[in-house]
């Protein structure tokens, strides 16, 4: 790897009156540990000047002859990559803003051109520069055109805040012995902090192109690859080498880093992650694993960087590139550092909380219960369903029109009906009992990096539709007390968590994704809930239908695939191809005599295999459909909700009686209240 430096007199390093000079180009080459950093500078030259001069050697203000700068490439190089510091001149010149970054510009034209990359600096800052109103004008814009003109170009130019790197200090302030008493100059402890800190944000981009392109596609550092045999697999092993040396050096460049941006400090870990596991061992020992987590803990804009620290730290507390078991890994695997891994995962990825309960209705809506139209007809099927549900001394009737269960008091064995004061109290109590209930009324859910959930993005993504429905029984929650449930499809487990919160008896968390049945698991563990269990369920091949009763995977002796149960629930289950088909199988297989399904789902619009379950249910013989459009208010704070509208489908089996009825020519009784 070969660099050059080209400008002015603050790359020659220029001090003292011209009387010395100090280059910083070796302090950076030991810096950064590549082959040659070589420096041409010329004192007092302006961008313009140091354009018309590429091809020719000429002498600058000091009398000192040195070479433009395609001369210097041509002659002294190759150069894989070309620092440009200019532009402090011409401020003196009066140029325009528009002229000096465009002559700074084609002076990177010009390098790119000899096949090297190019670092833009910007114009720094001087004592002119910041007291003259007009010259720090002049700077400011000329220093976003540039800015703006080396972020369009990719990879291929990396831009560097001069000003920021290195800001100017008034003498007598702190760190003002880094410049001269002339106010432009650096003084020699100035160059070599510039060199300090340029190199950390340097040395990833520049080594990061080498090792790409050495690298190709390599694995993950755990596996590094194995190259080919004869020639070409010396070849592409040396390589693979350089990959590695580029990664350890930009690890230990970390080290010494100061405040790195995003895309700086991007960079800098997928070199080290090109670098296999020696550079992530370089890595642990440099920069650390405990002050990467600090800065994620100070939140990261990008989804890419979060995800390329999560890598890198995953690879830390398992021990890559430790090959001694021990130095600089010691205590990040295992339990030396307690609670290292969960920090890690905490600060990065926090638990998901989902509000249940239903302070999220505005005033004056009805949420459940009582008497009362409240406008717009359902979304299909049954206006209102008489729910078989058994419900001690109540009737319950689910109303589509207001996407509620309204109870009604029933005599109880012949008897009279309640007295109303006592049906007051047990309001009362309930109503008590609810506000009780209130500081719980939350699901936790444990966050997945998309590096853990390869392979169940769909499963273990929070869908609303799931949000919604538990939403809803917190609304009803004597549909689920004390009853018997099974989710199907559950994904991470949110609708059959929420019904365990709402008192259900037991829960059956299934799914055919072991990594989606392993999160809801640990989500059971994180809400202390302790009346549920996660199965393995293949709606394809459903056990409940095999005579040996079989059951893989299930866990803790929880065999609810093979049994009927209470109440179904399901949320945004229906995605692909046949599994409309399978979904209704799963009712008819699972749903007990007098069970409840309860599904929300998006409306056939967003969702277009939703139709055909839809249908499936209004024209089954044996199964009772209500469908209602999902309330506004119930959707609040959920952001996909708001574009995705959503139904919920309340399903029943028919009574003998009602499936003669059903079957009769004429149906006009199945639009009327049951």
């Amino acid at each position: 790897m070969r660099l050059l430096i080209y400008g002015d007199s603050l790359t020659a390093g220029y001090h003292s009156n011209g009387l010395r000079f100090s280059p910083w180009a070796p302090a950076l080459r030991a810096l950064l540990g590549v082959e040659a950093v070589d420096a041409v500078g010329h004192s007092g030259w302006t961008s313009s000047e140091m354009r018309a001069a590429m091809d020719e050697e000429a002498a600058d203000v000091c009398g000192l002859k040195k070479p433009g700068m395609r001369l210097a490439m041509r002659t002294q190089g190759p150069f894989d990559a070309v620092v440009i510091l200019a532009g402090t001149n011409d401020l003196a010149s009066e140029g325009s803003p528009e002229r000096i970054s465009g002559s700074i510009q084609l002076l990177h034209a010009a390098a790119r051109a000899e096949g090297a990359r190019t670092v833009a600096m910007a114009i720094p800052e001087s004592l002119a520069a910041r007291h003259v109103p007009a010259l720090a004008a002049t700077r400011a814009v000329a220093n976003e055109r540039l800015a703006a003109w080396a972020r369009s170009q990719g990879e291929s130019v990396l831009w560097v805040d001069t000003g920021a790197l290195l800001p100017y200090s008034e003498p007598s302030a702190e760190g003002g012995h880094l410049w001269e008493p002339d106010g432009l100059h650096l003084s020699q402890a100035g160059y070599a902090a510039l060199a300090e800190r340029l190199a950390p944000k340097l040395a990833p981009w520049l080594l990061l192109a080498p090792a790409r392109e050495s690298a190709g596609s390599l694995p993950p550092p755990s596996a590094p690859p194995s190259p080919p045999r004869g020639g070409e697999g010396r070849e592409a092993e040396n390589d693979v080498r350089a990959a590695e040396r580029a990664g350890v050096a930009v690890a230990e460049m970390l080290g010494g880093s100061g405040a790195l941006d995003e895309e700086e400090l991007r960079r800098a870990l997928e070199a080290v992650r090109l670098g296999g596991g020696a550079a992530v061992a370089a890595f642990a020992r440099s920069f650390g694993p405990r002050r990467l987590v600090r800065r994620l803990a100070a939140g990261l804009s990008e989804s890419d960087l979060s995800e390329a620290c999560d890598q890198l730290l995953a690879a830390c507390l398992a021990g890559e590139g430790d090959s001694d078991g021990g130095g600089a890994f010691a205590g990040l695997a295992g339990g030396a550092v307690v609670g290292e891994a969960d920090v890690h995962r905490e600060e990065m990825y926090p638990d998901a909380v989902v509000r249940l309960q239903r302070p999220l209705a505005p005033r004056g809506t009805p949420l459940a219960g009582g008497g009362g139209g409240g406008g717009g007809g359902g979304g299909g099927g049954m206006l209102h369903l008489r729910l078989h549900l058994p419900l001690p001394g109540s009737a319950a009737t689910f109303d589509a029109s207001r996407c509620a269960v309204s109870l009604q008091p029933v005599a109880d064995g012949g008897g009279a009906n309640p007295p109303a004061e006592e049906l007051a109290a047990e309001a009362t109590e309930a109503l008590a009992a609810e506000a009780a209930a209130e500081a719980t009324a939350t699901v936790s859910l444990r966050t997945l990096s998309r590096r853990a959930a390869f392979g169940a993005e769909i499963e273990c993504k929070v869908w609303p539709a799931s949000v919604l429905l538990a939403r809803w029984l917190w609304q009803h929650p004597w549909l689920v007390r004390g009853r018997s449930v099974l989710e199907l499809g559950a994904g991470v487990g949110l609708a059959g968590l929420g019904a365990a919160k709402c008192g259900a008896a037991r829960v059956a968390l299934t799914d055919i994704n072991r990594k989606a049945l392993q999160q809801a698991r640990e989500n059971a563990r994180l809400n202390g809930i302790e009346c549920v269990c996660a199965e393995h369920l293949d709606w394809a091949a459903p056990p409940i239908l095999r005579a040996e009763g079989a059951m893989e995977g299930a866990a803790g002796g929880c065999e609810a695939a093979l049994q009927q149960h209470e109440v179904l629930l399901a949320a945004d289950i229906v995605n692909g191809d046949g599994l409309s088909e399978q979904v209704e199988r799963m009712v008819r297989l699972h749903l007990a005599p007098r069970g409840l399904f309860l599904m929300v789902a998006p409306r056939p619009f967003h969702r277009h295999r939703v139709d055909e379950l839809r249908g499936l249910l209004l024209a089954s013989d044996t199964l009772q459909t209500a469908i209602a459009p999902v309330p506004e208010w119930l959707s609040a704070g959920i952001e996909e909700a708001a574009d995705i509208k959503h139904e919920l489908y309340v399903v029943q089996r028919r009574t003998p009686c009602e499936m003669e009825r059903f079957k009769r020519p004429s149906r006009n009784e199945e639009t009327t209240s049951l």
